[in-house]
């Protein structure tokens, strides 16, 4: 910068000295030396902000090649990142690999690949049994029906936070369906995936632990461990620091699926910690 400023200072010297110099000359010497500066500009260039596209899949397989068969539905709308750069490779292979468990596919393939595995392996395990049982007469053959639901969503979060939205669906047989949401944080600007280590220093879990018993306390309405195991929480776990959470505006979600922290008929559990109660153990 020194030489720009010694140039910038003592063009017009040059052009006085050299006399015989048209206006129009020092006209384009100085427009010359505005678009040089500009050029290495003290502004940096805004982040582009990274784009998201979604994958829709319906399909209705059938058991067997009859209107009467029981079918497998599989309804996706998987949103991934469309932009062409570093961010959008690091947040689509953390996305496919929570959502569908494959290492370094692209998104389009990774939805083909899981659909067409998943309607193979319902035909190739179920259809043996299903034959056998139509053929006896059996009765109550309901649950021949599966279904795989998955809805996905990427929203803003705390300020230089992508959150990433997984809610999964299904029933392949037994007394109910599962449900099992999964939650993914990535810094907009290099999407890198969040962890729990890098928001909070060593020794986290105790401090924590205590903030989300509270929490989990007044939720749930009650004042004891005791009352608390009566609604039927922490039975056969101690609470814990969910990896499944998201970086809000003003809290953190900690999100517990079913049988992780209470039976199923409890269902999904949020608590909410506020910035403000983390302030002693978040990373500075």
């Amino acid at each position: 910068m020194f030489y720009l400023a010694n140039f910038v200072y003592f063009c017009p010297l040059r052009i006085k000295l050299c006399g015989k110099m048209k206006k129009k000359d020092i006209f384009r010497i100085t427009i010359t030396t505005y678009c040089f500066l500009s050029m290495l500009g003290c502004n940096k260039a805004p982040v582009s902000e990274t784009i998201f596209k979604s994958i829709q899949i319906a399909e209705q397989v059938p058991l067997m090649p009859d209107t009467l068969s029981p079918a497998c539905n599989i309804n996706i709308d998987f949103n991934y990142a469309v932009s062409e750069d570093s961010v959008a490779y690091y947040i689509n292979r953390e996305i496919v690999k929570a959502a569908f468990g494959y290492e370094a596919l692209s998104p389009e393939v990774a939805v083909d690949s899981f659909v067409a595995h998943y309607t193979h392996n319902y035909i190739h395990d179920l259809l043996p049994y299903y034959k056998e049982d139509k053929e006896s007469g059996k009765e109550g053959l309901g649950w021949y029906n599966y279904y795989y639901h998955l809805k996905t969503d990427m929203q803003k979060g705390k300020e230089g936070v992508l959150n990433y939205i997984m809610e999964m669906n299904s029933y392949e047989g037994g007394a109910h369906g599962n449900q099992v949401n999964t939650y993914l944080n990535f810094y907009a600007e290099s999407g890198k995936l969040i962890t729990l280590d890098d928001l909070f220093g060593p020794g986290y879990e105790t401090s924590l632990n205590i903030l989300l018993l509270k929490a989990l306390m007044e939720k749930v309405g009650v004042t004891s461990m005791e009352a608390l195991q009566e609604k039927g929480y922490l039975l056969w776990t101690s609470i814990y620091p969910s990896k499944n959470f998201l970086l809000k505006s003003n809290d953190i979600e900690f999100l517990y699926n079913a049988y992780e922290i209470a039976p199923y008929v409890v269902g999904v559990t949020v608590l909410k910690i506020p910035y403000d109660e983390l302030a002693d153990m978040l990373k500075k």
